[in-house]
């Protein structure tokens, strides 16, 4: 059986040492999209020198690894790259360590805090929409102004701190810094050198240490010396013996520094980045689609009318709801899931030997027409519900599935929704003639290089009535260094 399965999966060494290394790195998802189109869902192929990988492009073999028999699988060696900037937060961590992590974490995207966090996201967004009226009929770059926006958010609602300014566009930088040169490493044999070795890549990725380990530190400190009590993420991670700091309700060990600062900076990264480049895709999508984004704000004028949005309309906002799934079907923030086996296992008849990456891109599967009808057409009709729940499982799966699944899916979800109603009520978009937009797939898939829209306001006579003053979000819980 176990010899059947393996010659039931075609394998594609390659060229001797170097296997595929040279086509990877051209265009990796292009690379998996000629695999499966010429050898079918499931593909052996060498990488580069030892190390091969077996694509999984299938929906019910994606539901074996992530969901069904997760418990064989971890994300390994692979990502051992990003582990040396990020270290080993929630993203990163595997088995029972993945598990408490996860536990003691959760608590903070409980709903209990959402009220806290829409009045957070108001505060931020109507800066940022103040901030646009002297651009009105104006250029802005909407990939960086998101970004801008989704950091304060974040930090906000996570860690109480108010980031904004020149500390802010560091952060930024730095994040994007890292990203660059971890996919720098990863399309190059310089990775395989100590960190020592002046390569341009380890000079970038050391600086970037230094200024995130300096910042992160920094803010641990000053939370600790704090006499106010914060009930955020932070105050999970920085909780003790005795304590309750979990999901579990169960008593946690202290963090050291060096973890507590691991799980900041993931969330620093996950919790803003992918949400932004999903927001900065969405209004580049609706700018080029004006009959979708007619619908969505003659849905939002008669859920929202004048009003500041309200959870409650969040869920009478169902079409924004499919342009927000429609969205993460085209560009999956993820857009790149590496399994590790831990022992032999057997997907769908294939066999996948101990040891094996077996490979997962969203994108194969959201933009197969087998699945999807024209796959790369904008269409949110497709999330109808009655449509929608037609569909074969795990032929959508932005957040992932099983023990996995992003936690922050609930925080994206609301803190999307809610953008979307802020931003569209006053402005549209329009995209200018020459631009077209290209994408990069670092740690997240993300828009390459500035994203530039006219920005339209929609009706000058009319605006949303402000919430009210709210002191502890200007001035921030933290005093920064």
């Amino acid at each position: 059986m176990d010899e059947a399965a393996r010659q039931a999966i075609p394998y594609l060494p390659g060229t001797p040492i170097l296997g595929h290394m040279f086509a990877i790195q051209r265009d990796m998802v292009g690379f998996l999209r000629a695999l499966q189109a010429k050898h079918g869902d499931f593909v052996h192929f060498r990488v580069v020198g030892p190390f091969d990988a077996y694509l999984v492009a299938d929906p019910a073999g994606i539901r074996s690894v992530l969901s069904v028999r997760h418990v064989n699988y971890i994300k390994g060696d692979f990502y051992w790259v990003l582990r040396r900037l990020v270290g080993h937060g929630l993203f990163l961590a595997d088995g029972d360590q993945h598990a408490r992590q996860r536990s003691r974490l959760q608590p903070a995207f409980h709903r209990r805090h959402n009220r806290q966090y829409v009045d957070a996201m108001i505060h931020y967004t109507d800066r940022m929409l103040d901030a646009w009226k002297s651009r009105e009929g104006g250029v802005v770059d909407v990939s960086e102004e998101m970004r801008g926006l989704t950091l304060a958010i974040m930090a906000r609602c996570l860690f109480s701190l108010d980031l904004s300014g020149e500390q802010a566009a560091r952060i930024r930088k730095v994040v994007s810094d890292g990203n660059e040169a971890i996919m720098r490493f990863t399309e190059s044999l310089s990775a395989f050198l100590p960190r020592f070795v002046p390569t341009r890549t380890n000079r970038v990725l050391n600086r970037c240490e230094r200024f995130i380990d300096e910042f992160i530190y920094s803010v641990i400190e000053e939370r600790r010396r704090s006499p106010e009590v914060a009930d955020d993420m932070l105050s999970l991670l920085l909780a003790g013996p005795g304590e309750v700091g979990s999901a579990s309700g169960e008593a946690v060990e202290s963090l050291s520094d060096r973890q507590i600062r691991d799980e900041v900076l993931t969330f620093i990264l996950t919790g803003h980045e992918s949400t932004a480049n999903t927001l900065c895709f969405m209004w580049y999508l609706l700018a080029r689609h004006p009959e979708v984004q007619d619908r969505l704000l003659d849905e939002i004028d008669r859920v929202v009318g004048d009003r500041i949005p309200e959870i409650a309309d969040l869920q009478r906002l169902t079409y924004a709801t499919k342009v927000v799934k429609e969205t993460l079907r085209l560009y999956s923030p993820e857009w790149l899931w590496v399994r590790q086996a831990l022992r032999d296992d057997v997907v769908q008849g294939r066999l996948i030997p101990k040891g094996g990456r077996v490979v997962i891109c969203p994108e194969l599967v959201h933009r197969d027409p087998r699945w999807f009808e024209d796959p790369d057409r904008f269409d949110p009709d497709r999330f109808d519900p009655e449509v929608a729940d037609a569909r074969a499982p795990f032929t959508y799966f932005p957040f992932g599935a099983g023990p996995r699944r992003c936690i922050g899916m609930p925080f994206f979800e609301l803190e999307a929704k809610l953008l979307l109603a802020l931003i569209a009520r006053r402005y549209s978009f329009r995209t200018l003639p020459d631009f077209c937009l290209e994408v990069e797939r670092l740690t997240f898939m993300a828009p390459k290089g500035a994203v530039p829209l006219r920005l339209i306001r929609r009706d000058p006579a009319r605006k949303l009535a402000r919430p009210p003053s709210r002191p502890d979000l200007e001035r921030g819980h933290q005093t920064l260094p």
